[in-house]
């Protein structure tokens, strides 16, 4: 993926010359029940805030010792995520669209973010997998270098911080594919049961809850 700013990740599919863009998929599913699509952003960030604004996971079988989590509402009319993305002022930010336009995405702040040494390592992309235990609709997103094996130094100081890989989950996105348009926030918490080293930042829920309401009073919702 190509870098525009400092924290932003925008990249479409096929990747640039130097890295591969690419969004990873999840199999299983823990989301929240399925709530009426709003009229607008607005209306939507509302509903999230709601179940944000619990004391504990409104899902049972993620609130154990690790936990992942999205909560999405569908959008009556689509929103433009690019429109979207330009009015935010926080870090990272990250823009993704497959060859057709069929999946466009926007996203703000990261769930988790997931890197390797040496390009896409059977352990990073093991860890995606794991980590994704969502909807269809949620993705890692990022990018993997095509040298892996050359030295990273050689390819300049502004690739230094990405490694040979990084992927993002996005803590809020909004996304339009298979004709709708959602807005969705993603929570991950708790130690790792797969014996990973990659461990979330969050030790619970509500921990991990608080960051992405905090994030929202700093994010602009454009038709409130």
């Amino acid at each position: 993926a190509a870098a525009c700013g400092r924290g932003d990740l925008i990249g479409s599919s096929p990747g640039s010359s130097r890295r591969r863009c690419q969004s990873v998929e999840g199999a299983m599913a823990t989301h929240c029940p399925s709530m009426h699509p709003e009229s607008s952003l607005w209306a939507a960030r509302h509903r999230i805030a709601q179940v944000l604004a619990a004391p504990v996971s409104p899902v049972a079988s993620a609130g154990g010792a690790a936990g992942v989590l999205r909560i999405e509402v569908a959008l009556k009319s689509p929103a433009e995520p690019m429109q979207w993305l330009s009015h935010q002022a926080v870090y990272p930010r990250l823009y993704f669209a497959d060859r057709d336009k069929d999946v466009v995405v926007a996203g703000v702040g990261a769930a988790e973010t997931v890197q390797g040494d040496k390009g896409s390592e059977p352990a990073v992309w093991q860890r995606l997998l794991t980590a994704l235990g969502l909807t269809e609709r949620a993705r890692f997103y990022g990018g993997a270098r095509f040298d892996s094996h050359a030295d990273p130094t050689q390819n300049g100081p502004e690739w230094a911080a990405f490694g040979g890989c990084i992927f993002v989950l996005p803590l809020w996105e909004l996304q339009l594919s298979q004709g709708g348009c959602h807005l969705a926030c993603h929570l991950r918490w708790g130690a790792p049961t797969d014996g990973s080293p990659y461990v979330p930042a969050h030790h619970s829920f509500r921990q991990a809850a608080d960051e992405a309401l905090l994030m929202m009073e700093r994010l602009a919702w454009l038709g409130g």
